[in-house]
């Protein structure tokens, strides 16, 4: 959090997006970057950066994402997204809405933000990874744990994940493809070798 301190002293701030999405994607340091949100959340907010998170449901325990929130009301339907979303912009006219929720990079998620990009001007920030390192990983922390084979693993992934083209050509159709910024997830890239330094240079030139 140290790190979002520093860049906001030195970006002069111009708050242009109503909202800052981190739609992942998956296996892309979003756990790292949205552990950095959560402690990070009083300068931000400092900044003009509004964090939506997420509690458990005993309200112990916070997380620096969406994502079973957004899972949970796109089983109910579009509408209630919207009004979700309505209701955080509402809650926080003045800031920017940082959002972070790797199942956004689902293919067809996009079209949940549809009626909400008509009114408000949203940045979208997409980290992408090699294939084959994504469905490496991938395979370690999901698929071996339901298939007893990789090859027919990988058969079944192979036309709908990190299909980032198609992905990116989604969000672009609702945002404006100036809006969505890619970014190469790999840490011989990254300052000090941090996924959160990257990140914290990513939404401050959204809203610098």
């Amino acid at each position: 959090y140290k790190n979002f301190a520093l860049n906001a002293k030195e970006i002069k701030m111009n708050l242009t997006p109503d909202f800052i999405l981190h739609i992942g994607a998956g296996k892309c340091g979003s756990s790292a970057i949205q552990r950095a949100i959560l402690d990070g959340e009083a300068i931000l907010n400092q900044n003009g950066i509004s964090v939506a998170k997420e509690k458990f449901p005993d309200g112990n325990m916070e997380f620096g994402n969406l994502v079973s929130t957004l899972h949970n009301l796109m089983q109910l339907g579009k509408n209630n997204v919207t009004e979700f979303l309505y209701n955080l912009k509402y809650s926080n006219p003045r800031k920017s809405i940082l959002i972070s929720a790797e199942n956004l990079s689902n293919l067809g998620n996009h079209i949940y933000f549809k009626e909400i990009a008509k009114q408000f001007t949203i940045k979208c920030i997409f980290y992408v990874r090699r294939q084959d390192e994504y469905l490496e990983s991938s395979w370690v922390q999901w698929g071996s744990k339901i298939y007893n084979s990789f090859h027919r693993w990988v058969e079944g992934q192979l036309e709908s994940s990190a299909r980032w083209d198609l992905i990116w050509e989604d969000w672009s159709s609702v945002v404006g493809a100036e809006n969505v910024e890619v970014r190469i997830y790999d840490r011989n890239t990254f300052e000090n070798r941090d996924i959160v330094n990257d990140f914290n240079k990513a939404i401050f030139s959204a809203t610098g």
